[in-house]
């Protein structure tokens, strides 16, 4: 058992919600996880596991770590109709549904990356399909919660969980990364995940949204002011704002509220753009106010309404 010959060794490196942030794991920080999760899904040496997410989020690696340890097979999106279990971030799963693919085999569809939209989950559901909801992140070696199909959510064994007054979803356990890297090793205690949640009195957990404004569009997380940012350093922009905007194939994408000294195209700051930023943080509608109406406005976040997790 490598994990066990070298439990701290850094396996590691993967990118959180900004570039200034890298959580680093260990050998035994991904087993750990891993043998959870094959347990929850009843993962074996029979079982097909399609590998249709990156190998640069914890959702690729985990799946490579999961087949290692329970025998399962690997297959690739040309051939998902042979898969027995399959993880997809909302997006793909609205490709999927709107392409009328199907899955005869499959007996779990894990859901993560995301929030997953009221429509989105019921056309799922109406398809028979076996819809697992997961919740969790980089930081914690991939899922933390699972909640299976009709039923309430699990949080699943490695994990401690707790709530904060606020209602901020603290996790524990030997599963979460190490440190960041370039940051002194973390404190083995609660880590505050800045997501907001509700214990119902059934027993039920329900996530309500961020504590700060990072939102998540197609599985990929964007901190507004890191486009802000961006947008701020354009010639003749003198201010910017970033919210998120409902979008039925990604969940969310970005709008932006531009200030200019002068006329700008939405077209020529969006190439702008590029230059700095991935096409899925590039705001999909640019809202552009000129001149004086520009200098007097002061700017105010535009509220939004936190999206729950299913």
């Amino acid at each position: 058992d490598i994990a066990n010959i070298y439990p701290n060794c850094l396996a590691t490196l993967i990118e959180t919600s900004s570039a200034s942030k890298i959580a680093c794991h260990t050998l035994q920080n991904h087993m750990i996880s891993a043998k959870s999760v094959c347990k929850a899904l009843k993962l074996s040496q029979e079982d097909i596991y399609c590998l249709n997410l990156p190998l640069f989020h914890i959702s690729g690696i985990a799946i490579m770590i999961r087949t290692f340890l329970s025998g399962a097979q690997i297959t690739f999106p040309e051939t998902l109709e042979t898969a027995t279990h399959i993880s997809m971030v909302p997006t793909q799963l609205y490709r999927f549904l709107n392409n009328g693919c199907t899955l005869p085999n499959c007996k779990c569809l894990l859901m993560g990356g995301a929030p997953l939209g009221e429509k989105l989950y019921k056309e799922a559901l109406a398809k028979n399909l076996p819809l697992y909801s997961s919740y969790g992140m980089t930081e914690t070696a991939s899922m933390a919660m699972l909640k299976p199909p009709y039923s309430k959510t699990q949080i699943l064994p490695h994990i401690e969980l707790s709530l904060k007054e606020d209602g901020e979803i603290l996790l524990r356990g030997p599963s979460l990364f190490s440190h960041y890297w370039g940051k002194r090793p973390r404190k083995k205690d609660w880590f505050a995940t800045r997501d907001i949640g509700k214990l119902h009195r059934d027993g039920e957990i329900e996530i309500l949204g961020r504590k700060d404004r990072q939102f998540i569009s197609g599985g990929e997380n964007i901190q507004p002011e890191e486009i802000e940012k961006i947008l701020m350093q354009l010639d003749s922009i003198i201010g910017a704002h970033i919210t998120p905007e409902s979008d039925l194939e990604f969940g969310m994408r970005p709008k932006a509220t531009v200030y200019t000294e002068r006329p700008l195209s939405a077209d020529a700051i969006k190439a702008q753009l590029k230059k700095f930023l991935p096409t899925y943080k590039i705001p999909e509608k640019i809202k552009i106010i000129i001149g004086e109406e520009a200098s007097k406005l002061v700017l105010e976040p535009e509220s939004s309404s936190p999206t729950p997790f299913q």
